[in-house]
C-alpha cells in the first residue's frame, strides 16, 4: 500500500471524547428541562375538576346512571309532565 491510501485515525481522541462530554451535558440539560415542565404540571398547577371521592357520609354517586335502552328517562325532581294532548277531530266523508 501507499502512503496515499493507508487506512488511518478518522477523528482524533480529544474529538471523541469532547463530543461523548458535550452529548452528555445536552442530555442533563434535557433531562432537567422535561423535568422541570412535569413538576410544574404536576405539583404546582391546580388539579383538573374531579367529582368528589366517594365515601361512606357523604352524599354517594354524583352522577345518574345512563338509562337503560328501551325505558323512559326518569323525570327530573320539580318536573311537571304535560298534560295530553286532545285526540284529533274525526273526519266524516
Amino acid at each position: 500500500m501507499t502512503p496515499d491510501n493507508t487506512p488511518g485515525r478518522r477523528h482524533s481522541t480529544v474529538l471523541v471524547i469532547g463530543t461523548g462530554l458535550v452529548g452528555l451535558v445536552l442530555g442533563a440539560i434535557a433531562t432537567l428541562v422535561v423535568t422541570g415542565l412535569v413538576w410544574t404540571v404536576r405539583v404546582e398547577l391546580p388539579p383538573p375538576p374531579y367529582p368528589p371521592p366517594l365515601s361512606s357520609n357523604g352524599p354517594g354517586c354524583v352522577y345518574t346512571a345512563p338509562p337503560v335502552p328501551g325505558t323512559a328517562p326518569a323525570p327530573a325532581p320539580g318536573y311537571v309532565p304535560a298534560p295530553p294532548l286532545p285526540p284529533p277531530p274525526a273526519t266524516h266523508g
